[in-house]
């Protein structure tokens, strides 16, 4: 994850005005590999949004009796075609709308971090040893073929986190303070 966001980095350098992965591969390796790299970014766009909302849905909805159960496509399928009209009303709209979540998410997830930390992080060490214990032997018994395995099924459930890199590489220009020329 370091290696991707260090990647972004360089490529905010080579492109401050702004520039995702189509622009990129478009500039650097030809107008072909941007729309391969184009093409890839809808996709990944549209499934982050897909499994996000089908996740958050089913989150919530795992707490409502049978009966509440009947109405999650229907949920699902209303925050999605919102989450399109927002993204059409404009940047400014969106951050206004979602910016309260994004800090309720970040709250919550900072506060569970303490807590949990305070709570158990007299175990660290104990946790750590276990855990080096376990993968040895897991990998002694089931071989590097697993370990990989298991590795690269962790990594493709972080995907998501490259959406949001993309994001800031492809509108770093708006993250800028607006400057005026005058006279």
């Amino acid at each position: 994850m370091f290696l991707v966001a260090l990647a972004y980095n360089q490529v905010i350098e080579l492109f401050p005005s702004s520039g995702g992965g189509y622009k990129v591969a478009t500039k650097l390796i030809g107008p072909h590999t941007g729309l391969v790299a184009g093409s890839a970014l809808i996709v990944d766009y549209v499934l982050t949004i897909a499994i996000s909302v089908a996740s958050g849905v089913e989150a919530i909805f795992s707490f409502l009796p049978g009966p509440g159960q009947l109405a999650r496509l229907e949920v699902q399928a209303g925050l999605v075609a919102f989450l399109c009209y927002l993204n059409l009303r404009g940047m400014r709209e969106s951050i206004a709308v979602l910016t309260p979540i994004f800090a309720g998410f970040l709250i919550t997830h900072v506060a569970m971090l303490v807590y949990g930390i305070g709570m158990h992080g007299g175990e660290l060490e104990t946790v750590v040893t276990a855990t080096v214990r376990e993968t040895r032997d897991f990998a002694a018994q089931q071989g590097a073929w697993a370990v990989a395995i298991v590795f690269l099924s962790a990594y493709a459930m972080g995907g998501g986190t490259y959406t949001g890199l993309e994001a800031v590489s492809n509108n770093v220009n708006t993250l800028k303070e607006p400057r005026v020329r005058t006279g």
